[in-house]
């Protein structure tokens, strides 16, 4: 569904006045698998292309499907039926029926859900080199095993941007002991009334979150903490700093 406020910008123009133009540079890859089981990898993707490239000739086809199968290092299995792949390598072939369009913007949802560790990593991996050859490449995930292959990451709290930057100083700029300890800190809730007080390290300041959410103007996000926000009913998460949003 369309946004309902804020803005979508590509290159600093707006995405939905412009959508036709750049909806051929986009690329989406769901989180379950986009190919038919019983199609050879080979025939996957030139189905795919017959619809994506309806001008292009078979041997136009034949090479842009070696290209993709290369790119995601799964030329060697193109003559497999796509049933007998492993998780990992379906998911690479989904990647590579996007690649067909030559995409320079890839959105990936859980890409690595329900890989062993040993094939998130590589997936992590053939991501950061998709990302090298020049794509941007933008996934959601909730594994930070191999997090650090992104150059940047955005950590959300209920639906408030709590962190951007890049993935090795998030775990400072959280004061963690590591990345799964951040998703502690941004889960973790504060509301007196419901006998969840605020933690010690949070009680000099507390008075104050509150005191100026109360002051807050009525249907606005005005307060903004280090890593987490305040949000109506003063249920908020936290790491140890706060500011108010206008300052940002």
């Amino acid at each position: 569904n369309p946004a309902t406020h804020g803005q979508m910008l590509i290159d600093g123009e707006q995405l939905y006045p412009n959508l036709d133009a750049y909806r051929m540079i986009m690329g989406y890859v769901p989180q379950d698998d986009i190919i038919h089981h019983e199609l050879t990898v080979g025939k996957a993707l030139y189905y795919a292309a017959k619809l994506r490239l309806p001008d292009a000739g078979k041997a136009e086809i034949d090479k842009r499907i070696h290209e993709v199968l290369e790119m995601v290092d799964m030329d060697a299995h193109v003559h497999k039926t796509v049933r007998v792949l492993s998780g990992g390598q379906r998911k690479r072939v989904s990647i590579a029926v996007e690649l067909l369009a030559q995409p320079d913007l890839l959105f990936l949802d859980e890409p690595t859900s329900g890989l062993d560790p040993g094939l998130e990593k590589k997936m992590m991996y053939d991501l950061n080199r998709l990302a090298d050859r020049g794509k941007t490449v933008v996934l959601v995930t909730h594994a930070t095993a191999n997090i650090e292959q992104c150059d940047h990451v955005a950590f959300l709290s209920q639906g408030y941007l709590s962190y951007y930057g890049p993935p090795g100083d998030a775990i400072q700029y959280f004061h963690a002991q590591d990345f799964a300890d951040i998703y502690l800190k941004l889960t973790q809730e504060v509301n007196p009334a419901e006998g969840k007080p605020p933690p010690d390290n949070l009680q000099a300041v507390y008075p104050a979150v509150q005191a100026r959410w109360a002051n807050a103007p009525q249907g606005k996000d005005c307060l903004l903490y280090t890593s987490a926000t305040l949000g109506p009913g003063e249920t908020f998460s936290w790491t140890e700093q706060w500011y108010p949003l206008s300052g940002l």
